[in-house]
């Protein structure tokens, strides 16, 4: 892909669904040598309608104005190989304000926190927030996000990760992968009460 300039590798890695827009969602990540860019392909009827985009140094999501084309999709699976550059990302510009706390979750308001994923402790760093209290959702309740690398210290491995706020009580992890494995993270559902800004 090419993003401010550069030619970036990047893997679509998460086709989500939304039939409230009919549409499906292609999440992608593209890597440099010093940040990530996640990206969102906003699919309807096989044309690409919308493509939004974030970076780990910050600035929340944008709109990519102007980008149109195809979505085909391939009814078997397939095995790619994947590419992606080393990259040290520095620590982003983190975004504050949100409080979690939980027996297996938190995040500080100066948007640092920790969480114990399948007996690993991982830190986190909070570089975006997503207001979607207006989208369309199945029950009808909106939500906000938090958009983190995660950081594992025993194995080196970095991820992106996305922490849902719907239910009172509840936060969930969806949407994660690690580099350079490629692991999916999975989706994981946490008790834990938490304060918007």
């Amino acid at each position: 892909m090419q993003i401010a300039g550069a030619l970036l590798p990047a893997v679509v890695y998460e086709r989500v669904p939304w039939p409230e827009i009919g549409a499906n969602l292609y999440q992608a990540i593209a890597v440099s040598s010093d940040h990530w860019w996640v990206l969102w392909f906003y699919c309807k009827a096989g044309a690409l309608v919308g493509t939004y985009y974030e970076s780990t140094n910050g600035g929340g999501a944008q709109e990519a104005a102007g980008l149109g084309g195809t979505c085909t999709e391939s009814p078997t699976a397939q095995q790619v190989h994947v590419q992606l550059p080393a990259s040290t990302v520095g620590l982003p510009t983190l975004v504050g304000g949100y409080h979690i706390d939980g027996p297996n979750l938190s995040i500080g308001c100066d948007g640092t926190g920790q969480v114990n994923l399948d007996g690993r402790n991982l830190s986190i760093y909070t570089f975006a927030a997503v207001d979607c209290s207006a989208c369309a959702s199945a029950n009808g309740i909106g939500w906000r996000e938090l958009h983190a690398m995660l950081w594992d210290p025993a194995t080196q491995r970095a991820s992106f990760g996305i922490f849902y706020l719907q239910s009172p009580g509840t936060v969930k992890l969806q949407y994660a992968l690690s580099l350079p494995d490629l692991k999916d993270l999975g989706a994981t559902m946490f008790d834990a009460d938490w304060k918007l800004p």
